[in-house]
Order: structure tokens, then sequence, then C-alpha cells
């Protein structure tokens, strides 16, 4: 063998590497070949199992109902009927309440005594006139007789007179008998006209110590009270007429608008079946507050079934 090749040159060095760098590649080659086949090769796979049903789905959880108005697209406010007359009953003149005969939710006819007020001192009042008016009219009597009888006297003087039996002085002086009974007659007549005057105003304020009710109708509030002393056009209770009823809601401007005329339902709470059916009649802007857009609408009811004042209902539309 040669030296040179026992020898360790450059050059065989670098020759050897490039040996054993070829003998890689080509061992890289074949693996991945045989790899690729083994990856292609069909593989045997099992029929499909049959499909089976999902379980049944358990329907014991609640479920969320919508209300009939709701499902059906309708809305619903809240409101209170009400009457459009209502009246304040006040007081006529000043005075403690005696007795209080009345009570909220109470139907009165009209004219029926609600308070009364004291009236003892109008009473005892009413009583001295009424006194003075019967002294009056005896004072009157006695007045009317002697006028008659000086009357007389003076008839009888002129014709005495006229035969010459009797002076002018004499007729003269039963002529002024006779205006002074005539005067005096006069000013009675005058006292018992004032009186009966004052009689009659007495009597006409022991009527209004009654407190009497304007209208038929249900109160709907009391003011007062027994025992309290209430000043003239003190407030004592309101009543309202069951015949003019009406109902009062309000909307954001964002909701529906209603015009007069406009007919809406009410129904009780919660319920479909309508108690009556309402017309607007007018919308006002009650809140003037910043941010807020709350129109109001009245709407006048037919009362065809049983509605009363204060009854909460639901208007739909």
């Amino acid at each position: 063998m040669p030296r040179w090749l026992l020898r360790p040159t450059p050059f065989l060095l670098i020759a050897l590497a490039l040996g054993l760098s070829l003998v890689a590649v080509a061992s890289l080659a074949f693996f991945s070949n045989l790899n690729r086949e083994r990856t292609t090769a069909p593989v045997p796979t099992e029929p499909p199992a049959p499909a089976q049903l999902a379980p049944p789905v358990e329907t014991t959880a609640p479920q969320a109902t919508l209300a009939p108005a709701q499902a059906a697209g309708q809305i619903r406010v809240a409101a209170l009927i009400w009457s459009s007359e209502v009246r304040t009953v006040l007081a006529p003149r000043a005075g403690q309440i005696t007795a209080f005969l009345c009570h909220e939710g109470q139907d009165v006819p009209a004219h029926m005594v609600l308070a009364r007020l004291d009236d003892r001192d109008v009473a005892v009042e009413l009583q001295h006139i009424e006194n003075r008016l019967e002294v009056a009219h005896i004072d009157l009597s006695r007045l009317e007789a002697i006028h008659k009888l000086s009357t007389a006297d003076l008839n009888r003087y002129r014709e005495l007179l006229s035969a010459g039996l009797s002076s002018r002085q004499d007729v003269d002086r039963k002529e002024l008998e006779v205006f002074q009974a005539a005067m005096a007659a006069e000013k009675i007549r005058v006292e018992i006209k004032n009186l009966t005057v004052e009689i009659n105003r007495l009597r006409n304020e022991l009527d209004r110590c009654a407190i009497t009710a304007p209208i038929s109708g249900r109160v709907i509030r009391c003011l007062a009270k027994e025992t309290e002393h209430v000043n003239p056009g003190g407030k004592i209770c309101e009543i309202a007429n069951p015949s003019k009823l009406e109902i009062r809601f309000r909307l954001t401007g964002e909701g529906p608008r209603f015009k007069s005329g406009d007919r809406v339902t009410v129904c009780a709470p919660g319920e479909t079946t309508p108690l009556a059916l309402g017309v607007i009649q007018n919308t006002a802007f009650p809140l003037l507050l910043p941010n807020t857009d709350e129109i109001e609408y009245t709407a006048r009811l037919d009362t065809g079934r049983a509605l009363t004042i204060g009854m909460a209902v639901e208007v739909v539309w």
C-alpha cells in the first residue's frame, strides 16, 4: 500500500467527508420513500355503526309565557277610574263642626246633610229677633186701634164744627192725634219689615249650618272632622259624580300618540275582557322637568258596566 494513503492529508479528509455526505443523503431518500408507501397504503375500515336517536329533552323546567294581551301585540298602561265632575264642599260660614255625617266611599243624594256646624249663637239671636217681632206686632195693633179711634173722633168734631157746636182748635187737636197715631203705626210697620228681613237672614244662616251635598255622587275624600273649627270657605269633603267617568294615563313621547276621538279599551288588571270603551278627550303635558316628555291623556268612559270611582284598571290598545 502506498504510504500517501496512510498519511492523513487534507485532500484525503475532504474526500472522506464528501463520501459520508453522499451515503447519508441516499439513506434519507430511501427511508422517505418507504414511509410514503406505508402511509398511502389503503387501510381497511369497519362499517359505520347505525345512528342512534338522541335522548328526549326534559320538559319540567319553567318556561316564560306572555300575557294574552302582550301575546296579541297589545300595550297596557295602569290607570284609575275617576270622575270628570268632582265638587269640593265648602263651609258656608265659620263655626265648629258638631256632627260629621258622611264617610269616604259613601254614596250620597243631592241635598243630603253631610255635616253640621255649631248653630247655637244663630239660634239665640233668631229667638231674640222673633220676640221683638212679636212685640212689634202687638204695638202695631195697639197703634192701629188708637188711629182708628182718633179718626172717628176727628170726624165727629168736624161734624160738630159744621153745626157750630165745636171750635177749630178741637178739630186741629184731633187731627194732630190722628197724625201722630198714623206716624207711630208706620214706624212700627218699618220695624216689623226690618225684623222680618233679619229673621229671614238668620233662618238662612241657620240652614247654612247644615252643610249639604251639592250633587248626587260618591264621597271620595273627607277633608275635615268632627269638633274641628272651620273658617268660611273651609274644605269639608269632595264628591264625585259617578255618571261622568273618565281615566287619565301618561305615556312618554317615544310611545304611541293619541288624538282627540281615538278609542281605547279598559280592562281589569291582567284580564282581556273589556270593561268599557274610552274616547280620548284631550292631552296635556303635566311635567315640565328636564329630560321628561310625558304626555297625559284623558278619556271619557261609558258607564254600561259596573265601573266605580277609584277602581284600578288597565288601558289596552
